[in-house]
């Protein structure tokens, strides 16, 4: 089953790093992406670019490990000339 994700935002950064970018959290919340920061909680991966990430569980209970690829990071849209 592949999850919706979000980017983290200023107003809702990444708990992790605290960085408002780059990292991303599952649509339903359980589950968090950040490209910065190895805690040791983590499980660590490596996207198609070799860039690696560890993808963190959040809160507590039985949720099963999300099933997804992650895409590379968006690019910002630029303002026509």
């Amino acid at each position: 089953m592949s999850r919706a994700w979000r980017e983290v935002t200023r107003t809702d950064p990444c708990p992790i790093c605290g960085h408002p970018d780059w990292c991303s959290r599952s649509a339903d919340g359980n589950w968090l992406v950040c490209r910065r920061v190895n805690n040791g909680e983590g499980r660590h991966k490596v996207d198609s670019a070799g860039a690696d990430y560890w993808v963190y569980k959040l809160g507590s209970g039985a949720v099963s490990e999300p099933n997804f690829e992650i895409l590379e990071p968006s690019e910002p849209q630029r303002a026509d000339d």
